[in-house]
Parts: structure tokens; sequence; C-alpha cells
């Protein structure tokens, strides 16, 4: 159950950093993130180690975030086990991509607030085409939905947790406005 929590946290959180506190004998979780270990008995100076680091990565990542490119970029969003939109992107950071229809005709307005209404909090996968190179894929779910005042879907705001390889491909491309 424990590594089912890590796992939530990962997911949902992922710029949370998870500090694993257990007894010599337990494995460490190899599948769940976690940023630091402080194994019992406790000493009080290896849990001030591990708060440091990860109040650290929280610093961190909550100044990555802030950092953002008004890009505008075609990307695909593909719903895991469903089906896919084409989009533009109107914001991007390390953290997250806002997003608005393809264009302006009904039949892409209509199609985009079907796709993401329908939607909700499962994940997605962003495709972001890159000259020259293999396509950017990052793993997201739906943050919020900007609406209209008769509950039309505007924008929409997706959440992504990339891994570090792909942070380096984010700012390379929010580097081309910058």
């Amino acid at each position: 159950q424990e590594k089912e929590f890590i796992r939530k946290i990962n997911v949902d959180t992922p710029h949370v950093p998870v500090v694993l506190v257990c007894r010599d004998d337990v494995p460490l979780m190899a599948d769940c993130r976690t940023e630091a270990v402080v194994r019992k008995p406790i000493r009080v100076i290896k849990v001030n180690e591990a708060a440091r680091h990860a109040a650290t990565l929280v610093e961190k990542a909550c100044a990555e975030s802030r950092r953002r490119s008004a890009l505008r970029l075609p990307v695909r969003i593909q719903a895991v086990d469903g089906p896919a939109i084409e989009c533009v992107t109107t914001g991007l950071s390390v953290s997250g991509v806002l997003l608005e229809p393809e264009g302006t005709e009904y039949l892409q307005v209509r199609a985009f607030q079907e796709f993401f209404a329908g939607l909700d909090r499962r994940p997605v996968v962003i495709d972001i085409p890159r000259d020259g190179r293999s396509a950017l894929k990052l793993a997201a779910r739906r943050a919020f939905a900007e609406t209209t005042p008769d509950q039309k879907i505007r924008q929409v705001g997706l959440a992504i947790w990339p891994v570090e390889e792909e942070v380096e491909g984010i700012r390379v491309l929010m580097g081309q406005v910058a």
C-alpha cells in the first residue's frame, strides 16, 4: 500500500519530492521515485539532510515552473486508449502546457470542446514536433479549463511531469522565443 501511495504522489504531483523512512530490512521501491532514503535507527542529521535536499528540489521546481514561453506550436494530444486531437500551444513551461483549438472554424472549436469535456483527469500524451529531430512526447493530465460564459472550453491547461531529458527538450523549445 505504501508503494501505491508513492506512485500516486509521483503521478499526481510529480514535483513533490518523496523521502522514504524505513527499516534496514525493507527493500527500496525500485519503480517509485524517491529523492532520499532515511533508514532506521533514525538520526536527526540524516533527517535534516533529506529535508534540506527535498526543500532545494521544491524551490528549484517552483522557480523553473514559473518560467514560461508564449510559444505557439502545433501539437497532437492523444488520450490513452482514446481519441486524438490537433491543437496549438499558447504557453509552455516545464510543468505545463496551455492549449487552444487549432483554428477558429466551428468544427475545430467543437472538436476541441468535445475532446477536453470528455477527458476529465485521464492521462494524455502530448506530441510536440521538433525541427530535424524526433517529436517530444510528454505525459500529461488536464489541470484546468478556461471557459466562456456559455460554458464552452476556450483554453485547457495540462500538467506535465517530464523526466530530465524531456526537460532539456522543453527548455530548447522555450529558448526559441526567449
